[in-house]
């Protein structure tokens, strides 16, 4: 499934995920250009989404300073490339202190609270972006519970196969592996023809030059 059939069989939005600005930004490539002007011909609203983290330090997550500064980095491209809405995927991929930390067996209540509160000072002074994913974490006081905070509209992971597993963390929009074939040991895709049973999924898509996409059919 390509970009060009996912739109015209009815996609409602189109997530670009343009990596992270300091160590793996795609935003400029020639491929993502190309892919935001066919959105622009197709009247398909983009959803500008960077990763929030980096190789900063750990203090980090506790600064609402952060938070401010990303959210209106993250609303300048945006609007320079003419997306209609903004998101952050909050999963720590680069190498570095955060992603250890978030690797951790457990995670200090206090500190999450912690994260939530700078969060919630960074809503307070410029609002949330308009998609955020993932959702939440299975693991109780993960801070991925308290970053989610900064979307408006948040999108579950842990919904990505076709399993049996408690979810304990609230979400607006179930995410979704899809293939023409359920066949995957321990976690089977979702077929095209169970989509329809989800009220707003976002299927996940990799395409070529462009790290990863997401589209939203409601």
């Amino acid at each position: 499934m390509d970009l060009v059939y996912a739109i015209k069989a009815g996609a409602t939005h189109v997530m670009i995920l343009a990596g992270h600005r300091e160590t793996s930004d795609t935003l400029d490539k020639p491929e993502t250009q190309q892919m935001i002007e066919f959105c622009h011909l197709q009247d398909v609203p983009i959803i500008l989404t960077r990763f929030l983290l980096g190789t900063q330090r750990v203090k980090t997550l506790y600064d609402p300073r952060f938070y401010i500064e990303q959210i209106a980095l993250v609303r300048e491209e945006a609007l320079r490339v003419g997306a209609k809405y903004t998101g952050f995927d909050t999963e720590a991929y680069q190498h570095g202190v955060i992603n250890t930390y978030f690797k951790l067996a457990e995670f200090n209540r206090a500190r999450t609270v912690d994260i939530a509160m700078a969060v919630g000072r960074a809503r307070g002074a410029v609002g949330q972006v308009d998609y955020i994913l993932p959702a939440g974490s299975v693991r109780p006081h993960h801070p991925l519970v308290a970053l989610a905070r900064l979307g408006r509209n948040r999108i579950s992971e842990t919904t990505y196969y076709d399993r049996n597993v408690e979810i304990p963390y609230p979400w607006e929009i179930t995410g979704l592996y899809i293939s023409t074939s359920k066949k995957r040991e321990g976690a089977p895709y979702y077929l095209p023809s169970e989509v329809r049973r989800f009220r707003r999924v976002m299927l996940w898509h990799e395409h070529p030059g462009v790290a990863k996409l997401w589209y939203e059919g409601v």
